[in-house]
């Protein structure tokens, strides 16, 4: 049985109530993602729907050249059901995780009698959906108007946002993937975050050192992007270390 303390680690499943949870629970898994898990191929049918507890799931469009960039990602704050919930039975984009965690995932059937059944869950899947929306209006100008730096600042932020620990493996090849730009420029970004004593970069695993001094490089995206998103509390044991 799934323990009703997960239903916390994310803000869409937090809203239903112990009973909603309860009759829910008989047919969810919780279940553990790695680092770049395709989790639904471009234009077919959806199967599944994955609400992050710790994990960031990643929304991929391939150009026909095989070149991918992000277009969007998804974390505690939401659910990979946002073309499910407008009623679509397929999804034009790629997803696959991003940063390995934990998910909670149900089926299509389950989602959408959780949506048709619990008005809480549906109000707060509708609340995610306009929030994602104007998020990714938000990215489009962002991709067009700010530098490297301020992007790159606002990516790892989002993801310390929504991994909610201070820790987490990033290699520079896919951080360049994720921003739509060459591994050197990236390089150049994170060894002048690391040398200012921002981050710590060893092996494939980024440290959040100091967050504040983070948010001061970042484009104003990365506040505008996290007004539309609730995060829940990081599960027992979770602390960033720019604040210990």
């Amino acid at each position: 049985m799934l323990h009703s303390t997960s239903f916390q680690r994310n803000a869409i499943l937090s809203s239903l109530a112990p009973e909603a949870r309860s009759r829910l629970a008989g047919d969810i898994q919780l279940v553990d993602l790695r680092t770049h898990q395709p989790l639904h191929e471009a234009n077919t049918r959806l199967e599944f729907v994955y609400f992050p507890l710790d994990c960031v799931i990643s929304v991929v469009t391939y150009m026909k050249d095989g070149t991918g960039i992000e277009v969007g990602s998804i974390g505690r704050e939401g659910t990979t059901g946002v073309f499910a919930a407008i009623g679509l039975a397929t999804v034009p984009n790629s997803t696959f995780c991003q940063v390995d965690g934990q998910s909670i995932v149900m089926t299509i059937a389950t989602f959408q009698r959780a949506v048709a059944e619990n008005a809480a869950f549906s109000e707060a899947i509708r609340g995610y959906v306009q929030g994602y929306i104007n998020v990714l209006a938000q990215l489009v100008a962002c991709n067009r108007l700010h530098d490297l730096d301020q992007r790159c600042a606002r990516w790892l932020l989002m993801t310390y946002d929504r991994v909610g620990k201070a820790s987490f493996s990033l290699t520079q090849e896919f951080l360049a993937m994720m921003l739509g730009v060459r591994r050197s420029g990236v390089t150049l970004a994170a060894s002048a975050f690391q040398q200012a004593g921002f981050i710590k970069y060893t092996r494939g695993l980024i440290t959040i050192l100091d967050s504040k001094a983070l948010e001061a490089e970042a484009c104003e995206c990365y506040e505008a992007t996290r007004a539309w998103f609730t995060f829940p509390a990081p599960a027992p044991g979770c602390v960033d270390q720019d604040q210990s």
